[in-house]
């Protein structure tokens, strides 16, 4: 038997994997609708390392599509979800995603 936590856990994988292939399809739109609506029920269940990972699919999408500033501004987001759960690995790969937004914006 399944628990609303559940149902709702799934519901936000099951768009989060959507927006990730909807991304690949070029599709960012789509994509940022998803990761949006999946971020935010992560963040309802306390799952600050999925919402942190949705938050950084839509920094990148921002960068993608040229909206750097915002992007910088998802990524530091994510990067600061990442320090306060102490997962290194993806802090070390939001700090390279951010370098990388912040070279466009140099040149």
């Amino acid at each position: 038997m399944h628990t609303d936590l559940e149902e709702d856990n799934n519901e936000a994988e099951a768009r989060y994997q959507l927006a990730m292939a909807m991304q690949m399809a070029g599709n960012f739109p789509g994509a940022m609708e998803h990761l949006t609506a999946a971020r935010f029920t992560f963040n309802s269940l306390g799952d600050t390392y999925s919402a942190a990972t949705c938050t950084s699919s839509l920094g990148m999408i921002h960068v993608i599509l040229g909206e750097v500033v915002a992007g910088i501004a998802e990524l530091e987001g994510s990067r600061s979800k990442f320090i306060s759960i102490g997962h290194q690995v993806r802090i070390a790969e939001a700090a390279l995603f951010l370098g990388s937004a912040e070279l466009i914006i140099c040149n």
